[in-house]
């Protein structure tokens, strides 16, 4: 990743290795609790307010969750 960074009056073209930029994603989102995938949603949203969230086990990743949905649905089916 790269940018241009400015301070005083001077610019200084800066670059951030990949894998600091993956670290910082990392840090920011949850991690599904299935796959282990990044989520779009960040650690700091309410339990509340997040799609894929089972009490208990915890934050799915949106393929995980539609698999645990379309279980559930087989499952109240039968």
């Amino acid at each position: 990743m790269q940018g241009r960074y400015s301070h005083g009056g001077a610019a200084v073209d800066i670059h951030i290795p990949k894998s600091d930029a993956l670290k910082s994603a990392a840090d920011e989102y949850e991690r599904c609790v299935l796959c282990g995938r990044l989520t779009d949603t960040k650690k700091l949203t309410p339990v509340d307010a997040r799609k894929n969230y089972i009490v208990g086990a915890g934050q799915l990743c949106g393929v995980c969750g539609e698999s645990v949905r379309s279980e559930l649905r087989f499952i109240d089916a039968e």
